[in-house]
């Protein structure tokens, strides 16, 4: 692969027309210069130079890699003088970021500025709320930043870097806002969650304000004392008088030993509630508030249930214009054999679909991660048919004067022989026209 030192050293050398003379000329020993001429000549896969005498004559191959040379080593230089002026800024683009109103007061100033001291650069102002030029800023995507004071915190130096960045993106206070007694009173409730979550269920934070910069300001400090980090402690079971408490424990997203976090207190109550087996189920810590100064390192935590009747049944009995009358009963156990197993009996019987069916659920197939569940049945369902659509009316025709229709008068007599060869009573060739179903005037009707 070609170097610039390549380059170089095969540019002094054609111009000299020595390889003693390029070392001298560029301040290395001879040998270096000759492996620097050997490699370039093993990268292209020619030879560059002939030794004659003491000095050496460039190939046609050399004749024709010099201007890209000298071209490769001008833009390499040029870009070396580009980088320089942009380093000690006398070219390049300055972006700076402003918050709210305040580009419109200072912007024109700081361009002035900064114009007169580098007349070569070229500045970019940015105007965005404070939070927004902040992360522009951490980003790198502008070069300077001008934001107001944001809402200091104090005691969420327990949280990592980056959760604390994050918490103070959620805070939702951002300075020129409004002050919303709503929103601050989120802001500490969002604070309090985040301490909690991350294993500080002792955590106090409040809110305090001071006054701003200006007289309609005010700055929002955030105190927040951690306290004892805590991990789950034992765990009481309480109300179950039927369930068993491996099915409530089962429930849980947590341990004793886990560290504690409010997050799976709420996941595990409600995991709990979605059971058809309880009224209702709270799960709840203990002695989190402190009461004599004492923190735990482990925090004891107390289930609480009121069971629900396992055995369900229901009916229903109506009418439906297909269906005509129809009935149906469930009956469900939701404790089957204990262990939340559920078990159904369903039945319909109308005049469209008629049967009976049964399911059976197991929550915990060997493992908490997997379920089974299986369906017995045994139904008839019949689609209702429905008579075809009536033949259109015929187009009445014109009658004659003695009422009857014209296209009669002259339609030719049916043939009679079989008439004539075996006479039939009237009345009995009266039954057997209609039931030929024939539409025109019959003489059996004589």
């Amino acid at each position: 692969m070609l170097s610039l030192h390549q380059l170089r050293c095969f540019l002094t050398v054609y111009e000299l027309g020595s390889l003693t003379a390029a070392a001298e000329e560029l301040g290395y020993a001879q040998p270096s210069i000759s492996e620097q001429i050997r490699t370039l000549e093993k990268s292209i896969g020619l030879q560059l130079f002939r030794r004659v005498g003491r000095g050496v004559v460039p190939t046609t191959v050399a004749d024709t890699l010099r201007p890209h040379a000298e071209a490769t080593i001008a833009a390499a230089e040029e870009a070396l003088r580009a980088v320089q002026q942009v380093k000690a800024f006398e070219t390049g683009t300055i972006r700076f970021g402003m918050f709210g109103s305040a580009r419109l007061y200072v912007s024109a100033t700081l361009v002035t500025d900064v114009l007169e001291r580098y007349p070569g650069v070229r500045v970019e102002i940015i105007g965005l709320n404070s939070s927004e030029v902040l992360e522009d800023l951490r980003r790198g995507r502008i070069e300077a930043a001008l934001i107001a004071a944001p809402p200091t915190s104090e005691g969420l130096e327990v949280l990592p870097e980056r959760r604390q960045q994050n918490l103070e993106q959620r805070l939702g206070l951002t300075p020129g806002d409004v002050r919303d007694r709503r929103r601050v009173d989120a802001a500490r409730s969002t604070a309090l969650n985040v301490l909690q979550e991350m294993g500080y269920p002792y955590a106090k934070v409040t809110v305090d304000e001071q006054p701003g910069e200006s007289a309609r300001g005010v700055t929002i400090v955030i105190r927040a004392t951690p306290g004892q980090a805590a991990t789950f402690g034992p765990i009481e079971v309480s109300g179950n008088a039927s369930v068993g408490e491996d099915v409530i424990l089962r429930q849980l997203a947590f341990k004793p030993g886990d560290r504690y976090s409010a997050g799976r207190v709420r996941a595990s109550q409600s995991k709990l509630s979605s059971l058809d087996l309880f009224r209702f189920a709270y799960v709840e810590p203990r002695g989190i508030n402190g009461e004599g100064g004492v923190q735990a390192p482990a925090v004891p935590m107390r289930i609480t249930v009121a069971e629900d009747k396992h055995r369900q049944l229901s009916g229903a009995v109506g009418y439906g214009t297909e269906e005509k009358a129809r009935v149906r009963g469930e009956w469900r156990h939701v404790n089957f054999l204990g262990g939340a197993r559920t078990l159904g009996l369903e039945s319909k019987y109308s005049s469209l679909d008629r049967g009976v069916r049964l399911n059976f659920g197991e929550p915990w197939f060997f493992t908490r991660h997997l379920s089974f569940s299986a369906q017995a049945q045994t139904w008839d369902e019949r689609e209702p048919v429905y008579p075809p659509a009536a033949e259109p009316i015929a187009e009445l025709e014109p009658r004659g004067r003695d009422g009857e229709r014209q296209a009669d008068r002259h339609r030719e007599p049916p043939a009679s022989n079989q008439s004539e060869q075996h006479p039939t009573h009237p009345a009995k060739r009266h039954r057997e026209c209609n039931n030929s179903g024939s539409w025109s005037r019959s003489p059996c009707a004589k």
